[in-house]
Protein backbone atom coordinates (compact mmCIF):
# COMPACT_ATOMS: atom_id res chain seq x y z
CA UNK A 1 0.00 0.00 0.00
CA UNK A 2 1.27 3.49 -0.86
CA UNK A 3 2.23 5.85 1.94
CA UNK A 4 2.20 9.62 1.82
CA UNK A 5 2.60 12.49 4.26
CA UNK A 6 -1.11 13.37 4.24
CA UNK A 7 -4.42 12.03 3.01
CA UNK A 8 -5.43 13.32 -0.40
CA UNK A 9 -8.19 15.90 -0.80
CA UNK A 10 -10.75 13.28 -1.82
CA UNK A 11 -10.09 11.22 1.32
CA UNK A 12 -10.30 14.32 3.52
CA UNK A 13 -13.59 15.51 2.00
CA UNK A 14 -15.11 12.02 2.18
CA UNK A 15 -13.92 11.53 5.79
CA UNK A 16 -15.53 14.75 7.02
CA UNK A 17 -18.68 14.34 4.93
CA UNK A 18 -19.20 10.82 6.30
CA UNK A 19 -18.49 12.10 9.84
CA UNK A 20 -21.06 14.87 9.39
CA UNK A 21 -23.70 12.46 8.08
CA UNK A 22 -23.11 10.05 10.96
CA UNK A 23 -23.31 12.96 13.43
CA UNK A 24 -26.66 14.00 11.91
CA UNK A 25 -28.23 10.56 11.64
CA UNK A 26 -27.86 9.59 15.32
CA UNK A 27 -30.00 12.47 16.66
CA UNK A 28 -32.54 11.79 13.91
CA UNK A 29 -32.73 8.15 15.05
CA UNK A 30 -33.19 9.18 18.68
CA UNK A 31 -35.95 11.63 17.73
CA UNK A 32 -37.86 9.31 15.39
CA UNK A 33 -38.00 6.32 17.73
CA UNK A 34 -39.76 8.48 20.34
CA UNK A 35 -42.51 9.47 17.89
CA UNK A 36 -45.88 7.79 17.48
CA UNK A 37 -45.37 4.60 15.45
CA UNK A 38 -46.05 5.00 11.74
CA UNK A 39 -47.19 8.62 12.16
CA UNK A 40 -46.55 10.83 9.11
CA UNK A 41 -43.86 12.73 11.06
CA UNK A 42 -42.11 9.51 12.09
CA UNK A 43 -42.25 8.12 8.55
CA UNK A 44 -40.75 11.38 7.22
CA UNK A 45 -37.87 11.17 9.71
CA UNK A 46 -37.39 7.49 8.84
CA UNK A 47 -37.15 8.40 5.15
CA UNK A 48 -34.47 11.02 5.88
CA UNK A 49 -32.61 8.62 8.20
CA UNK A 50 -32.66 5.88 5.55
CA UNK A 51 -31.50 8.26 2.82
CA UNK A 52 -28.60 9.43 4.98
CA UNK A 53 -27.70 5.80 5.70
CA UNK A 54 -27.64 4.98 1.99
CA UNK A 55 -25.52 8.11 1.41
CA UNK A 56 -23.05 6.89 4.04
CA UNK A 57 -22.93 3.48 2.39
CA UNK A 58 -22.14 5.04 -0.99
CA UNK A 59 -19.57 7.49 0.40
CA UNK A 60 -17.78 4.80 2.41
CA UNK A 61 -17.55 2.72 -0.77
CA UNK A 62 -15.97 5.70 -2.55
CA UNK A 63 -13.65 6.26 0.43
CA UNK A 64 -12.43 2.65 0.28
CA UNK A 65 -11.87 2.84 -3.48
CA UNK A 66 -9.89 6.07 -2.99
CA UNK A 67 -7.91 4.43 -0.16
CA UNK A 68 -7.12 1.44 -2.38
CA UNK A 69 -5.66 3.63 -5.12
CA UNK A 70 -4.15 6.42 -3.01
CA UNK A 71 -2.93 4.58 0.05
CA UNK A 72 -2.69 6.01 3.54
CA UNK A 73 -0.02 7.97 5.39
CA UNK A 74 2.47 5.85 7.30
CA UNK A 75 2.32 5.82 11.08
CA UNK A 76 4.81 8.09 12.84
CA UNK A 77 8.22 6.40 13.01
CA UNK A 78 8.12 6.04 16.81
CA UNK A 79 4.75 4.24 16.87
CA UNK A 80 5.04 0.78 18.46
CA UNK A 81 4.02 -2.12 16.21
CA UNK A 82 1.27 -3.16 18.66
CA UNK A 83 -0.29 0.32 18.46
CA UNK A 84 -0.08 0.23 14.65
CA UNK A 85 -1.90 -3.12 14.64
CA UNK A 86 -4.54 -1.83 17.09
CA UNK A 87 -5.04 1.28 14.94
CA UNK A 88 -5.47 -0.94 11.89
CA UNK A 89 -8.08 -3.04 13.70
CA UNK A 90 -9.99 0.05 14.80
CA UNK A 91 -10.00 1.42 11.25
CA UNK A 92 -11.11 -1.97 9.93
CA UNK A 93 -13.91 -1.99 12.51
CA UNK A 94 -14.98 1.53 11.56
CA UNK A 95 -15.16 0.65 7.87
CA UNK A 96 -16.94 -2.65 8.52
CA UNK A 97 -19.54 -1.01 10.75
CA UNK A 98 -20.07 1.86 8.31
CA UNK A 99 -21.22 -0.87 5.90
CA UNK A 100 -23.03 -3.08 8.42
CA UNK A 101 -25.10 -0.32 10.04
CA UNK A 102 -26.72 0.93 6.81
CA UNK A 103 -27.13 -2.59 5.43
CA UNK A 104 -28.89 -3.82 8.58
CA UNK A 105 -31.09 -0.73 8.37
CA UNK A 106 -31.93 -1.55 4.76
CA UNK A 107 -32.75 -5.17 5.66
CA UNK A 108 -34.82 -3.96 8.64
CA UNK A 109 -36.81 -1.55 6.47
CA UNK A 110 -37.38 -4.22 3.82
CA UNK A 111 -38.42 -6.81 6.41
CA UNK A 112 -40.78 -4.26 7.93
CA UNK A 113 -42.45 -3.69 4.58
CA UNK A 114 -41.08 -0.14 4.22
CA UNK A 115 -39.75 1.16 0.92
CA UNK A 116 -36.14 2.27 0.90
CA UNK A 117 -36.03 5.52 -1.01
CA UNK A 118 -33.06 7.78 -1.67
CA UNK A 119 -34.35 11.25 -0.74
CA UNK A 120 -37.51 10.51 -2.73
CA UNK A 121 -35.53 10.46 -5.99
CA UNK A 122 -35.70 6.71 -6.53
CA UNK A 123 -36.43 3.55 -4.61
CA UNK A 124 -33.93 0.84 -3.91
CA UNK A 125 -34.92 -2.82 -4.18
CA UNK A 126 -36.04 -4.69 -1.09
CA UNK A 127 -33.24 -6.89 0.21
CA UNK A 128 -35.72 -9.33 1.81
CA UNK A 129 -39.44 -9.97 1.78
CA UNK A 130 -41.66 -8.65 4.58
CA UNK A 131 -40.97 -10.69 7.70
CA UNK A 132 -41.91 -9.43 11.17
CA UNK A 133 -39.46 -11.73 12.99
CA UNK A 134 -36.56 -10.67 10.78
CA UNK A 135 -37.61 -7.03 11.18
CA UNK A 136 -37.40 -7.30 14.99
CA UNK A 137 -34.07 -9.13 14.85
CA UNK A 138 -32.46 -6.65 12.45
CA UNK A 139 -33.91 -3.73 14.41
CA UNK A 140 -32.05 -4.93 17.49
CA UNK A 141 -28.91 -5.71 15.48
CA UNK A 142 -29.01 -2.32 13.72
CA UNK A 143 -29.22 -0.49 17.04
CA UNK A 144 -26.46 -2.58 18.63
CA UNK A 145 -23.99 -2.20 15.78
CA UNK A 146 -24.80 1.53 15.55
CA UNK A 147 -23.82 1.98 19.20
CA UNK A 148 -20.65 -0.07 18.67
CA UNK A 149 -19.87 2.24 15.73
CA UNK A 150 -20.45 5.24 17.97
CA UNK A 151 -18.04 3.76 20.53
CA UNK A 152 -15.34 3.20 17.90
CA UNK A 153 -15.85 6.76 16.64
CA UNK A 154 -15.35 8.04 20.20
CA UNK A 155 -12.15 5.97 20.49
CA UNK A 156 -10.95 7.20 17.07
CA UNK A 157 -11.68 10.82 18.06
CA UNK A 158 -9.94 10.44 21.43
CA UNK A 159 -6.86 9.00 19.71
CA UNK A 160 -6.77 11.87 17.21
CA UNK A 161 -7.05 14.41 20.04
CA UNK A 162 -4.32 12.58 22.01
CA UNK A 163 -2.03 12.90 19.01
CA UNK A 164 -2.80 16.60 18.68
CA UNK A 165 -2.85 17.68 22.33
CA UNK A 166 -0.51 15.29 24.15
CA UNK A 167 1.90 13.92 21.54
CA UNK A 168 1.85 17.11 19.45
CA UNK A 169 2.60 15.23 16.26
CA UNK A 170 1.12 15.71 12.80
CA UNK A 171 -1.26 12.72 12.83
CA UNK A 172 -4.41 14.87 13.06
CA UNK A 173 -2.95 17.36 10.60
CA UNK A 174 -2.97 14.63 7.95
CA UNK A 175 -6.78 14.83 7.99
CA UNK A 176 -6.88 18.56 8.81
CA UNK A 177 -4.16 20.10 6.61
CA UNK A 178 -4.67 23.59 8.11
CA UNK A 179 -3.10 22.20 11.33
CA UNK A 180 0.11 21.20 9.54
CA UNK A 181 3.22 22.84 10.94
CA UNK A 182 4.72 25.29 8.47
Amino acid sequence: MKHSISYNSTAIVLHWLIALLIAVTFPIAWIMVDMKDDSPAQLSWFAVHISIGISILLLVTLRLINRLFSGVPAAPANTPVAIQKLTGLIHLGLYALMFIVPLTGWVMASAGGHAVSFFGLFSLPDLVVKNDGLHETTESLHETVAYILLGLIALHTAAALKHQIIQRDDVLARMLPFLRKR
